[in-house]
């Protein structure tokens, strides 16, 4: 009774890991656009045993218009799960704090600094630290991954635990590093700890069927509650009264780590941080939206004799001293910060103490935290903790100065900028930026991955001065775009296009120039190896529908309109559009689960509404989907898979729809029958045209999906279906006919047979009655197409091989009057007089009697060849 209790009761803790994974994505998704979210969810004992195993995932239905549902997968274990996520199986742990622990431990291993193959580096890429853009990408997909647990009971006397593994994908190389490195700072770290604990009501059976937030939050509003209480809880830090130090360029990230502040969670949400600056940034000064930087630095070193700040102004610390809630004044003051001549606002927090520079030797030497705010625009803002490294540069050597021999060096100070969090109209995002060249590698390792260059190092460079290119695209403040494409392809567009280009020989560019290259209309046009071809090129393309977005510009809708033309001949183009603001489109969008399901969308309405399928863009589509051109990082659900499957299968086109069922079948844990079914089905029908070796082939695969099918029944005690026992008799008629095996015939009467019996059918009956004629067992044929007509009198004469039959009966009745006389007693004895008057071999049988041609010495005549074949 237990275990049926268990049953009933599951169905509701998928909707309850549903309902978690909408939200969440929700919130994910508004936080960074470009997070891959994954989430995975174990249902343990009270011994922490795992009972199931689920990933929880959005899948497409099928329907037009690229509607999505949430769908748990089933999977066999803890093991699986931790492959998945590419975790060792050491990882695992009895408790969720040793889960955590050891996910960290190999997360950070995994992301040490990789080695630089070659550096791009400028000028400008040194400043407050930040990233230097033309260095190489690694091809390491960066993650975080994090656990959570809630505690339920299902039944009186019964504890739960769900336990919930999220992996984050493609996570900016910042937002990894303060994840996992420093998590005191980590607002993605406090916003999941957060989710789990404090937006919903506690966990009971009931809430698991009416699972609501806490406080009547609507995910826009619980993220910012945690925006204001992230400022606070960092306005806490700052103002701690113990030093908070910590040392980023440790050999141990672990150790760097902040103690958690205890009994402050509470106090956070009563911060005005988040006030004071919100009042700050929403305000203009003579019309002009705030830009500007502020450092929040604790007291106690602006009020020691660190000597850490050289005042250009200071204000006097009286009863005259500036408030931070005087947002305008302070608004007045952010006009004279200055990034290029580090000129700050310098606060502590709670107030304005001047503007000035600061000595970052003499901060490095205290080890204090401190904050850097930089205004965006109107209502943005982002937060940043700076870090202070030093580092030895080369010029060590050996002096002698007043005969005194003396070691030299230099030392320079990096000030590393990590942001921490982003707010735009309160609602906070954890992006770091515009453009980030991690896309872009994604995005051309996936579009051309065939380009081997001169090897993968080469590749490397080449992806990252490609990087760099966009990066300083993005200056341009009229907006532009850089067109890639392999380079003989580059070439003969160049040369196609040269009466609406300005070709150049081709070479590579100083980044330096590309803001003033891209400042005429048009695009600039690259090759996968760096080379620019062409500047102010003005694309053409082919008008599709359903392709573009008519709420963009011009440039956005002709990018993808030569986009598009490249997918119909079959080639490889990528596409970043930048637009007046700087932000950075790429098309192709870079690969992930929710690209591959809009892919995968507009695959569906191609194959169903399109008459003539063009082979270019079915090739184009399964080199992603199927991995014909190598392996994707992107691992296509197996739901959508069969549901291109389906598309193909309705389109009868059987070699496409066996490639898609077999590959969506290859990782797929629960046995799909109706998968099988049609696979088995699709390798049925193309053996049809072939001949006899390769038809056997087939014929044995279609075979082999049936038998799978049965054996899953019988093990599992399910019946069977009649449809598939037909197919199993259609199957073994064509094995006997092409191998002229007669024991394959009694095999297929024996699956007739057994579809009959669970469903009397006329399409069985006349599959039946054929096995019956080539085993010359008329009478038991004849009995067959009777009832067949009985059964559905429309469906048997109008079958194609209807005519077939009746003369084949016709010829056994007119060469033995026996069996005439049984044909017409089995009519005689129908009750339903109107099939007598309708059916063709009635009266035909009728004929023969009547005319009595029938003599003991007439040679039977000769049959047509049997090319009839069973209905399936």
């Amino acid at each position: 009774m237990a275990g049926e209790k268990k049953k009933k009761a599951f169905p509701d803790i998928n909707k309850f890991h549903e309902k978690l994974y909408l939200d969440l994505e929700s919130m994910i998704q508004k936080l960074d656009e470009n997070l891959e979210f994954k989430m995975y969810a174990f249902v343990l004992n009270e011994k922490g045993s795992v009972e199931s195993a689920t990933r929880v995932k959005t899948v497409l239905t099928g329907e037009k218009g690229a509607k999505t549902q949430i769908k748990p997968e089933k999977l066999e274990n803890h093991s699986e799960v931790l492959k998945k996520l590419r975790l060792p199986d050491e990882c695992w742990s009895g408790d969720l704090e040793g889960l955590n622990r050891n996910i960290q431990q190999y997360q950070l291993s995994r992301t040490e600094p990789l080695q630089q193959k070659e550096s791009l580096e400028t000028e400008e890429s040194m400043i407050y630290g930040l990233p230097d853009e033309g260095s190489v990408v690694a091809e390491r997909k960066r993650s975080i991954v994090y656990a959570q647990s809630l505690k339920f009971s299902l039944f009186e006397g019964q504890k739960e635990t769900c336990l919930y593994v999220i992996a984050l994908d493609y996570v900016d190389p910042v937002t990894q590093e303060v994840f996992y490195g420093k998590s005191e700072f980590s607002f993605l770290k406090m916003f999941l700890d957060y989710y789990f604990k404090d937006y919903y009501v506690e966990t009971t059976l009931e809430s698991l069927k009416h699972l609501e937030p806490k406080y009547k939050e609507s995910p826009r509003d619980f993220l910012q509650r945690l925006a204001k209480m992230f400022l606070g809880k960092m306005q806490a830090i700052l103002e701690n009264e113990k030093t908070l130090a910590w040392t980023a360029s440790g050999n141990n990230p672990i150790g760097n780590q902040i103690a958690m502040l205890e009994g402050l969670q509470d106090q956070y949400i009563f911060s005005t941080l988040m006030d004071n600056l919100e009042g700050i940034s929403t305000r203009t000064y003579e019309g002009e939206s705030p830009f500007g930087c502020l450092l929040l630095i604790p007291s106690e070193l602006l009020e020691g004799q660190h000597e850490l700040i050289d005042y250009a102004i200071e204000f006097d610390r009286s009863d005259q001293s500036i408030p931070l809630e005087d947002s305008r004044r302070i608004r007045k003051l952010l006009e004279l910060t200055s990034n290029k001549s580090d000129l700050f606002l310098i606060s502590d927090g709670r107030k304005i103490h001047g503007i000035g520079e600061v000595d970052w030797a003499v901060l490095k030497e205290t080890q204090n935290i401190v904050f850097r705010i930089d205004f965006k625009g109107l209502s943005r803002y982002e937060i940043a903790l700076l870090n202070i490294e030093s580092t030895e540069n080369t010029d060590k050597k050996w002096e002698v100065k007043d005969g005194r021999k003396t070691f030299t060096m230099t030392t320079s100070l990096n000030i590393i900028s990590n942001k921490l969090m982003g707010v735009a109209f309160r609602n906070p995002e954890i992006s770091q930026q515009s453009f980030e060249p991690e896309l872009l590698y994604r995005t051309l390792k996936a579009q051309f991955r065939n380009d081997h260059a001169e090897g993968e190092v080469a590749k490397d460079i080449q992806f990252a001065r490609l990087a760099q290119v966009i990066l300083e695209a993005s200056k341009q403040k009229s907006g532009t775009m850089v067109v890639i494409t392999d380079p003989d392809t580059a070439v003969d567009e160049v040369k196609r296009l040269r009466k609406q280009s300005t070709p150049v020989i081709k070479k590579l560019i100083d980044p330096q120039f590309i803001s003033q290259l891209t400042a005429i209309d048009g695009a600039i046009y690259y090759d996968t190896r760096a080379y620019c071809h062409a500047i102010g090129v003005i694309l053409d393309g082919v008008v599709t529908e359903g392709v573009g977005d008519a709420s963009r510009g011009a440039r956005f809708n002709s990018a993808y309109r030569y986009l598009e033309k490249f997918k119909k001949e079959d080639k490889q183009c990528v596409i970043a559009i930048i637009s007046e603001d700087g932000m950075v489109d790429l098309i192709p969008e870079p690969e992930s689960e929710k690209v591959n399901r809009k892919r995968i969308a507009a695959y569906l309405e191609y194959i169903e509404e399109t008459s003539e399928i063009d082979d270019k863009i079915v090739v184009y589509y399964d080199r992603f989907l199927l991995g014909e051109s190598g392996d994707s990082e992107i691992e296509v659900d197996s739901t959508h898979l069969f549901l291109i499957g389906d598309a193909w299968y309705n389109k009868e086109n059987h070699f496409q729809s066996v490639k898609y069922y077999t590959k969506g079948l290859e990782n797929k844990l629960e046995f799909e029958v109706e998968v099988r079914r049609k696979l088995g089905i699709s390798y049925y029908n193309q053996s049809l045209s072939l001949e006899q070796e390769r038809k056997k082939q087939l014929l044995d695969q279609a075979l082999n999906q049936f038998e799978l099918i049965l054996d899953y029944c019988e093990a599992n005690n399910k019946s069977m279906s009649s449809h598939n026992y037909n197919m199993m008799g259609v199957i073994f008629s064509s094995l006997a006919k092409n191998e002229g095996n007669k024991g394959f015939y009694l095999e297929a009467e024996k699956y007739y047979i057994k579809a009959i019996e669970k469903k009397d059918n006329a399409m069985f009956r006349l599959n039946l009655m054929r096995t019956e004629f080539i085993e010359n067992k008329w009478k038991e044929a004849l009995n067959s197409y009777l009832k067949a007509e009985l059964l559905d009198f429309d469906y048997v004469n109008s079958h194609k091989n209807r005519e077939l039959f009746i003369q084949r009966i016709k010829a056994e009745a007119q060469k033995d009057h026996e069996y005439l006389n049984f044909a017409l007693k089995m009519y005689a004895n129908i009750e339903d007089q109107k099939i007598r008057e309708k059916s063709v071999l009635f009266q035909r049988l009728q004929d023969i009697a009547s005319e009595n041609l029938i003599s003991s010495n007439q040679q039977a005549f000769d049959l047509p060849d049997d090319k009839s074949q069973d209905v399936n």
